[in-house]
């Protein structure tokens, strides 16, 4: 009997556990049409949140209905503690035939230039990458030795600022310095467009 009775308390001691953390995914989804609905994400499932970057389990608040979304069945998502919005985009790979849609973290809300990273755990590996939209269009940023290379050649059209890049005036965490730039650059480009 006191074999059952533990078992009882452990079981509604995990659920618990479960329905706690569940409400501190809490954020919104935004619908191809525009709507915003607000409830909490479900991340409880085994490998559900490796796989964000694929598809999302939505639980609406106001119905209690839970949903699963994959990319372009939602415009996008955001969890209100990071505060960074995951846009359907369409990655296409370098060498690659055809693009398939993911989720990326949108890093500069609006301007001219937009910079996201993808992240996805392959195999023992976890991998992220950076993207620069211009005019609907995706291109690769290394985040290597060249990292700094190629982002002055695309931005180049601001020489001022494609010439501070190239003689590595932005140290220090290259995220950071990403979005610094991009955001002195977008300044520009609204001041000047």
């Amino acid at each position: 009997m006191k074999k059952i009775y533990m078992l009882c308390l452990l079981f509604t001691l995990i659920g618990f556990t479960s329905l706690v953390a569940q409400k501190r995914n809490t954020g919104f989804i935004v619908k191809v049409t525009g709507d915003t609905l607000r409830g909490y994400f479900d991340f409880s499932q085994l490998g559900a949140a490796m796989s964000m970057n694929l598809r999302v389990t939505f639980i609406d608040e106001q119905s209690n209905t839970s949903i699963k979304y994959a990319p372009f069945q939602i415009k996008g998502w955001q969890l209100d503690k990071e505060g960074i919005f995951n846009e359907s985009k369409v990655l296409q790979r370098k060498g690659e035939e055809e693009g398939y849609a993911v989720f990326m973290q949108r890093l500069i809300a609006k301007g001219d230039v937009i910079a996201y990273r993808y992240s996805e755990q392959s195999g023992q590996m976890p991998i992220t990458e950076y993207y620069l939209e211009r005019h609907q269009k995706m291109h690769y940023l290394p985040f290597n030795k060249k990292f700094y290379t190629v982002l002055a050649e695309y931005l180049k059209d601001n020489e001022t600022l494609s010439t501070a890049i190239a003689n590595k005036s932005y140290k220090g965490n290259k995220e950071k310095a990403l979005i610094e730039i991009l955001t002195i650059y977008n300044e520009w480009f609204d001041a000047n467009w």
